[in-house]
């Protein structure tokens, strides 16, 4: 009995091959066509252990700033992304992490505004501890990120 049902579902299937095959072709090809036309991003990352001392912490009171002394790490993500938007900091990183040999020469001001815009996007922090904090770097050069890791 067992035996006619399975039979049955294997004649069913094969008689609709089609049904199986022509959705595993399509996302097969899709998945293929987007690996070929995406350009490489390559991530670079570094973790920043923070120095903390809480009796100092308490001291300089943070607490009026609206961090506890609890939580070094958070308030070095939020520092680091208030840092990261502004322009000083960012062309700080484009002058040490070498842009201009990417680009193969000096840096115009349309450079400057692309590769802003692509660092602000690009550098991401993470609380990865107590006293720790991850930043990455998503470049498209290997290279690249890590000097822009190297220069956070």
């Amino acid at each position: 009995m067992i035996r006619l049902i399975i039979i049955r579902i294997f004649e069913a299937l094969i008689r609709n091959i089609y049904l199986i095959a022509a959705p595993a072709v399509i996302v097969t090809v899709g998945v293929v066509y987007l690996q070929l036309t995406q350009t490489p991003s390559y991530l670079s990352g570094a973790t920043v252990q923070i120095r903390y001392n809480r009796e100092i912490s308490r001291v300089i009171g943070y607490e009026k700033y609206g961090a506890s002394p609890e939580d070094p790490s958070e308030r070095f993500v939020q520092e680091g992304y208030e840092l990261i938007r502004t322009d000083a900091f960012i062309d700080k990183i484009i002058d040490r992490a070498g842009f201009e040999e990417f680009n193969g020469g000096p840096l115009t001001r349309s450079d400057m505004v692309q590769i802003r815009e692509l660092l602000r996007d690009n550098i991401q922090l993470q609380e990865t501890g107590f006293t720790q904090v991850g930043v990455l770097a998503y470049m498209p050069y290997p290279e690249l990120a890590q000097n822009v890791i190297t220069a956070f």
